[in-house]
């Protein structure tokens, strides 16, 4: 499987990661449902519970501006410092069959990993190929 994530919608992760530096933030991730997927649209959720988590309450009004802005909701994303980019039992707890979890780790600043998973129905999860993962690398300043 593989998701495309939009120059656009890179620079928004980057924009909303920066803005947290040196803390974690999290939300959902819009765009066109195919293949691959693409990931043109990142809000970042409000209303969080003990700082990171996604309420249900959150994923309801997601769901609601997909419909409103007549987008794909296709999962979550969260940004964290000093964490592996792989999901914890919570990210899988919480998220919906065929849901992505786009996972961006990163340390003083700069991403050290981003990886994208895809829940599949029965709770397991694969990992998604990113697509554009050099133009990921010149926003980001990998190192």
């Amino acid at each position: 499987m593989e998701i495309s994530i939009s120059y656009e919608a890179q620079k928004m992760l980057a924009r909303k990661m920066l803005d947290r530096h040196p803390g974690s933030c999290c939300g959902f991730i819009f765009g066109k449902d195919g293949l691959p997927r693409l990931i043109t649209r990142i809000v970042e959720a409000e209303n969080l519970q003990s700082g990171e988590e996604i309420t249900p309450a959150g994923i309801v009004n997601a769901n609601r501006y997909a419909e409103d802005e007549d987008i794909a909701f296709l999962g979550t994303f969260h940004a964290v410092n000093g964490h592996c980019a792989v999901p914890s039992t919570q990210h899988l707890l919480k998220a919906l069959p065929g849901h992505s979890i786009l996972l961006v780790s990163f340390r003083k600043g700069k991403i050290t990993d981003i990886r994208s998973w895809r829940l599949q129905s029965g709770g397991s999860c694969s990992e998604e190929k990113i697509v554009v993962q050099d133009a990921l690398d010149r926003i980001f300043k990998r190192t």
